[in-house]
């Protein structure tokens, strides 16, 4: 590569010159050979692609001077230009990758990797250029080659090999394209836990695929997201890298609901856009940002709330689609239950007791109510009567405000702090994380004592009516002796 570079600084520093003297019989050219290859770190060939080379310009070795074989006027002028500020092979190959295949040249030859390991061309002095005309739908990227035969040498001003081998395969980027989801400033990128009506902003990332020579025929991403969560209408934005795209022109955008009652969001790339060679191509990945907000739906505790994305796209000459499978987040919801018993039977729920839920701890600012059915438990629901999810790490005060029938009212009230699932960061697992343990609910257990009521017959009654007529008696005595001294007197 180092030679091929240093050739252009001296070959096309008289290119004004050159490319105005006609090509002759006389000129001097040499025989040489172009070996194609495709192979990939390991040496192994990379299946499934096909090259085509094409010559765009003679050398004359003897005068240094160069005849463009390519008729694009802008492949022509990019070999033509001389401007040390630039990289001239980089600028050819840009040139060539939009020109028309018509435009290239001659073709001395193809190059198919899966029927051989390696191409033997014998071509005379010039340059070519090698382009992609096919690969496996799951590649992300290729890009073309340049080559100069036979390589010049500046020291000696002489010409050197002429025999080039070319590894296309240096520049094919044969990696499986990637799409991911991710949660932007949560608990980490795939989970965290929110309260009702809490906001989730999610991100996702998908590579572009296909190339200016090689474009694909269709590209869109599907984000499904469980009905625990509502999507903020408005809020979703596509960008390509870091530049953003335009809603209806560049991309559309399609929300939907699935049999179980999933929102879908469908972002599709237009036609248009794909076809835009200046545009897409040119980046490395599709973003897509949005935000949505947690439900009443959503489930509290573990499996939580799923989310997953996936990308199906076409490939160049590709007649079936591709589907890429994502990566799964997870929003997790916290609740409070409480559990109503009798205080001298601790096997014994008690139904129809009443709590109130209050962020502060004077119990003024109540936030959810609830009331125990007949298993004893209470769990809260808003003033809608929809379940109450809390915030997690979060300490609220529980009171009890109206006791069952027949029992105390408690007067204690209760700090309970959340806890979010207890979620395990492990780089093995498929979506980076484990859940050890579900915390998600935290619960209490209060106790009421029943209300004492003397049985009516019991001893204690008897007590009373023997005082009862004790004292009745003791007052007729005392009225007896009063009315004798009365009588005694007169």
């Amino acid at each position: 590569m180092k030679k091929t570079k240093t050739f252009f600084a001296a070959l096309l520093a008289v290119m004004m010159v050159a490319l105005m003297i006609p090509f002759s019989a006389s000129a001097a050219t040499v025989n040489s050979t172009i070996t194609l290859t495709c192979t990939d770190d390991s040496g192994a060939t990379k299946t499934g692609y096909t090259f085509e080379v094409y010559q765009l310009a003679t050398v004359d070795t003897e005068t240094g001077a160069v005849t463009a074989a390519a008729t694009d006027a802008d492949v022509v002028s990019a070999l033509n230009t001389v401007d040390a500020s630039t990289t001239k092979s980089a600028a050819i190959i840009a040139a060539c990758d939009a020109a028309a295949t018509a435009d290239l040249g001659t073709s001395v030859g193809k190059f198919d990797t899966s029927a051989e390991d390696s191409k033997v061309l014998s071509v005379d002095s010039g340059i070519y250029y090698v382009k992609c005309t096919s690969y496996p739908s799951t590649v992300k990227k290729v890009a073309n080659s340049l080559v100069t035969v036979p390589e010049y040498d500046t020291a000696t001003a002489t010409w050197g090999n002429t025999a080039v081998s070319v590894n296309a395969g240096s520049k094919v980027d044969n990696g499986s394209v990637v799409i991911t989801k991710s949660i932007v400033d949560g608990d980490n990128a795939n989970y965290t836990t929110e309260g009702v009506g809490n906001t989730v902003n999610f991100k996702l990332v998908s590579d572009v695929t296909g190339s200016e020579d090689t474009p694909i025929s269709s590209y869109v991403i599907t984000d499904t997201m469980s009905e625990g969560l509502t999507y903020t209408d408005g809020s979703l934005a596509v960008a390509l890298d870091s530049t953003a795209l335009a809603a209806d022109t560049d991309y559309t955008v399609a929300t939907s609901t699935d049999s179980d009652n999933n929102t879908v969001i469908t972002v599709t790339l237009t036609d248009s856009f794909l076809a835009s060679t200046s545009d897409f191509y040119k980046g490395s990945e599709i973003v897509v940002t949005y935000s949505a907000t947690v439900n009443e739906n959503a489930v509290v505790g573990n499996p939580g709330n799923p989310n997953e994305v996936t990308l199906d796209y076409k490939g160049y000459g590709q007649a079936a689609v591709t589907n890429v499978p994502g990566n799964k987040v997870v929003v997790f919801t916290v609740s409070i239950e409480a559990l109503k018993y009798d205080s001298t039977d601790s096997s014994k729920v008690l139904e129809n007791a009443e709590f109130t839920a209050y962020t502060d701890a004077e119990c003024t600012n109540a936030v959810a109510t609830a009331k125990s059915g007949s298993d004893g438990v209470a769990t809260f629901v808003d003033a809608n009567g929809a379940t109450y999810q809390f915030d997690d790490n979060t300490t609220y005060y529980i009171k009890e405000t109206a006791a069952p029938t027949g029992y105390v009212l408690s007067t204690t009230v209760y700090e309970v702090t959340t806890a979010a699932a207890e979620v395990t960061e492990d780089s093995s697992a498929a979506n980076g994380y484990t859940i050890t343990a579900d915390k998600a609910v935290s619960s209490i257990s209060i106790a009421n004592t029943p209300i004492t009521v003397p049985q009516t017959g019991g001893v204690g009654t008897l007590l009373f009516t023997i005082s009862g007529i004790a004292l009745i008696a003791c007052a007729g005595v005392l009225l007896v002796v009063v009315m004798r001294k009365k009588n005694a007197a007169k």
